[in-house]
């Protein structure tokens, strides 16, 4: 097993010596992420990036992505008298699925301007694989500086796992549980065994070893036909159990920030798996969040009416999906935006 570790090290740090050789520094800045020590990996500073997806019918259309002050997607004036909404996400919300001006938190503050004469100040960061504990630091690092009036917790049903270290620590997604901080006795830890320093050392720095992850993830996917190694019903029972138990406690912290004027509302990415959809509501009702159902139903009762509502990827939304959802939150939201 060490000789292996010695190899694969040994492979790393070559092909990272060929990046800097052969590679220019803008063909290494592809992606949208930087590394940071408590969070894992936060959305570059002023990130602007503009192309054509596609989406689930592979009708093409097209995404101005950018980022602004400290990687949020919106981010308004901290000093403003308006309504302040802080949302914060994973990749629903942070990914350029679709541009800034068609993602869902637009939508949803054009209609309370047009259609309830609301105006509000918007706060927007999320990104890709983000668990709900990353989500709270974002929050813990910004919320005194913005101090909002309303902070929105988009919410999906894998989080859960996201929220486990034992869920996490045998698949094969490394390039989120190697970076990714966890809840473990209430103390943040990390993955930190010698091939996940070597990973986060080298992995924002190099092309060549993010398109080799993504080849190396499929190979795996292949061989385990999951994410992971199988397991047995009683363990992953168990694992399951503890997952919501971490969820729970992650949740709980929000309220301890020290936002006591905040109103705290939580809506999911989906809610087609009633039994995850349920865990939550009872998370989020017992941590005091206002829980919102809507903006998925819509989209998915949209979906199962022959709408186009998906990404190509067949998970995230496309700028229907996206209008949908937005528009059900300004609808929910006209309620508690005074």
């Amino acid at each position: 097993m060490k000789k292996v570790v010695a190899i694969m090290a040994i492979l790393l740090v070559a092909i990272f010596s060929l990046d800097l050789l052969f590679l220019n520094q803008s063909s290494r800045a592809v992606s949208p992420y930087r590394p940071d020590d408590q969070i894992g990996w936060i959305p570059k500073v002023n990130f602007h990036r503009s192309f054509t997806q596609k989406d689930l019918d592979g009708k093409e259309y097209h995404v101005n992505f950018r980022t602004y002050t400290d990687g949020f997607r919106a981010y308004g004036d901290i000093d403003s008298k308006k309504v302040k909404i802080f949302i914060i996400g994973d990749s629903f919300t942070g990914d350029p699925f679709t541009g800034n001006d068609d993602a869902y938190f637009s939508v949803m503050k054009n209609m309370l301007k047009s259609k309830f004469d609301m105006e509000i100040e918007l706060f927007v960061i999320g990104a890709s694989g983000y668990g709900t504990l990353q989500e709270f630091l974002i929050v813990e690092r910004y919320a005194e500086r913005i101090n909002p009036d309303i902070l929105i917790l988009q919410f999906c049903s894998n989080d859960f796992g996201n929220n486990s270290i034992e869920i996490e620590k045998d698949q094969i997604v490394k390039n989120q549980s190697y970076f990714r901080p966890y809840l473990v006795d209430d103390n943040i830890v990390f993955i930190d065994n010698f091939m996940a320093k070597l990973f986060r050392f080298i992995y924002f720095h190099s092309r060549i070893i993010r398109r080799l992850d993504i080849i190396r993830q499929w190979i795996f996917y292949e061989i385990y036909d999951g994410y992971g190694p199988e397991v047995s019903q009683e363990e992953r029972d168990r694992r399951k159990k503890g997952s919501i138990s971490i969820t729970k406690t992650i949740m709980n912290k929000f309220n301890k920030i020290g936002l006591t004027d905040t109103k705290f509302i939580t809506f999911n990415c989906a809610t087609d798996d009633d039994e995850a959809t349920q865990i939550w509501k009872d998370i989020a009702l017992d941590c005091g969040f206002l829980v919102l159902e809507t903006p998925s139903r819509a989209f998915e009762v949209a979906e199962k009416n022959k709408h186009t509502v998906r990404h190509s990827d067949g998970g995230h939304l496309n700028i229907l999906g996206n209008k949908i959802t937005g528009e059900e939150l300004a609808a929910q939201l006209a309620n508690y935006v005074r």
